[in-house]
């Protein structure tokens, strides 16, 4: 009787860890800030900490080699920015929407998004490409923060889309605050980061 108690006990508390909220913080001003917030314990899921490193005696570079560690050293959104291009991203947004539209299915219902922000300056290669990405910029944004209104709990949201004609190249700053109790996401996290990283493939395979 008394194991039948302990593991009753167990499983109450795993129940009621899995009923605490997870706050997912993303935020983009041209350098990718990913925080994942649970009870007391924060976790800096990208930049993460560099480590401790023992010091060796500095050489002298060549500029080549400066050059090669500037690109090494370089944000991977920015590199994945310049490589592929803003309609890249945007096609990974929509992905994204569609995993929170038909993967959560009901989940998506328990998503609390308390803050959303959108704010981009569309620079094309010239003043017609920038229209054109302008254009497919808003087509795509706008629907799918409706598409969040209508799934999910968006409390608070501005979207803000320019075309930058004046501008020498595209500005985007994205924040995104939310909050989702765990047991809303066993059984479904795997499928979603698959079909994540089917719809990442095929937005590089745009470019190619």
């Amino acid at each position: 009787m008394t194991a039948l108690f302990i593991i009753l006990g167990i499983f109450l508390f795993i129940l009621l860890l899995l009923l605490i909220p997870v706050h997912i913080n993303i935020e983009y001003d041209g350098e990718v800030r990913i925080v994942v917030r649970y009870l007391f314990i924060k976790y800096n899921v990208y930049p993460q900490p560099p480590k401790k490193e023992k010091k060796k005696p500095e050489k002298k570079k060549k500029p080549e080699e400066e050059e090669k560690e500037k690109e090494k050293k370089e944000n991977p959104a920015v590199s994945f920015v310049k490589e592929h291009g803003i309609d890249a991203v945007i096609e990974i947004l929509k992905a994204v929407i569609d995993i929170i539209k038909n993967s959560l299915g009901s989940t998506a219902r328990h998503l609390v998004i308390s803050k959303l922000v959108i704010n981009a300056i569309i620079v094309g290669k010239d003043s017609a490409d920038t229209a054109l990405k302008y254009g497919y910029a808003c087509s795509a944004i706008y629907p799918m923060v409706s598409i969040l209104e209508n799934t999910a709990h968006l409390r608070r949201h501005s979207e803000d889309i320019s075309a930058g004609f004046l501008f020498e190249k595209t500005i985007v700053e994205f924040i995104f605050h939310s909050r989702i109790r765990p047991y809303w996401l066993v059984g479904m996290g795997i499928s979603a980061v698959v079909k994540l990283l089917v719809s990442l493939v095929r937005a590089i395979g745009m470019k190619a």
